[in-house]
């Protein structure tokens, strides 16, 4: 587990866990992720609901998209020596 993250189980106001398992800051809270994550997650059915094949699909594909815009695809480059 990445240093200063923790996996947590949040519940939403009406009971329903929000995101089972999400990796937190070590504020613990979820307004630490990202607003385009947190819908994303929202977004997801309920464990073990019907979720068509084509919904999982767009999920998906949207998930690549945001991740692809929030989170560089390399890591940074080393400090330079002096």
């Amino acid at each position: 587990m990445p240093r200063g993250r923790k996996r947590v189980a949040t519940v939403d106001a009406s009971g329903g866990t929000v995101a089972e398992g999400t990796m937190l800051d070590e504020s613990g809270d979820l307004d630490s992720l990202h607003p385009f994550v947190m819908g994303l997650l929202q977004e997801l059915p309920a464990t073990g609901a019907y979720w068509a094949p084509e919904r999982r699909q767009l999920w998906l594909t949207t998930a690549t998209s945001i991740f692809q815009m929030i989170y560089t695809e390399a890591p940074p480059p080393p400090p330079a020596v002096a």
